[in-house]
């Protein structure tokens, strides 16, 4: 765990890098939660709310980790026409029926 850690911390900084823009901070204190959560505890039917749709970025790294997102898609974070905004969005193909809006309002994703 400690290796995809480190993996995810660097590719989350170099996704902020390239995009200029990002809340870098709130995507760091939540990345390892986040990856515990997807990697070591969540089972297949389970769901996840995201409430800090500032860190999106960390579940777009998270994703990636686990092969639902590619290299691709995450080098168009915060770009024009991305479906990887700074925050969840319900364009998103992994299918968010709920944006974060508001911080507490919440996003789920299906785990399956």
């Amino acid at each position: 765990m400690k290796d995809l850690v480190r993996e995810a911390r660097l590719r989350l900084l170099k996704m902020h890098f390239e995009s200029g823009v990002g809340h870098i901070g709130g995507n760091l204190s939540s990345l390892e939660l986040l990856l515990t959560l997807h990697h070591r505890v969540m089972r297949d039917n389970d769901q996840f709310i995201l409430s800090k749709g500032h860190a999106a970025g960390a579940l777009y790294v998270t994703l990636w980790s686990l092969g639902r997102l590619s290299e691709e898609q995450l080098a168009t974070f915060h770009k024009d026409h991305t479906k990887l905004g700074g925050h969840p969005v319900p364009t998103l193909s992994l299918t968010f029926p709920l944006p974060s809006a508001a911080l507490g309002m919440g996003s789920v994703w299906p785990r399956a």
